[in-house]
């Protein structure tokens, strides 16, 4: 927000549609974490594997840099990064006042709520398997 007020960018009515953005945002943060508790408590190394990974995933996502930049070949696999259909629609949002991707947004909506599913019936499944500490 202060660099919006710094290079004073103009706030629209489509700051608004951010909501749906961090939604579909914390759907699939939520269902891989599901997922990544599972694995966590099987395998020791999962936090390592992930701090490296994370940081590529970064990277591999238009967040430095703009989608326009990336070689028109390459484009439709960037779609298939999770991320990059949330940057792109809060760089729509903020800097150009424009509706957010909501084809990208209602797919990867969709695909985290499975995720969540399965994160959740894994979790439920192997439930007794996990060491409990009270």
């Amino acid at each position: 927000m202060p660099f919006l007020i710094i290079y004073k960018i103009p706030l629209t009515y489509h700051v608004i549609e951010i909501i749906p953005v961090i939604l579909v945002q914390y759907l699939f943060n939520f269902g891989v974490s599901l997922w990544l508790s599972h694995l966590g408590v099987l395998y020791f190394d999962v936090d390592r594997i992930l701090a490296v990974f994370i940081r590529t995933w970064y990277y591999l996502s238009p967040g430095l840099y703009a989608l326009d930049r990336v070689p028109e070949a390459l484009r439709p696999l960037m779609w298939l990064n999770p991320l990059t259909t949330t940057m792109v629609s809060s760089r729509n949002v903020f800097l150009y006042g424009q509706h957010p991707v909501y084809i990208g947004l209602l797919a990867w909506g969709i695909i985290s709520l499975v995720i969540i599913y399965f994160g959740l019936r894994n979790i439920y499944k192997f439930d007794r398997m996990y060491a409990k500490v009270f």
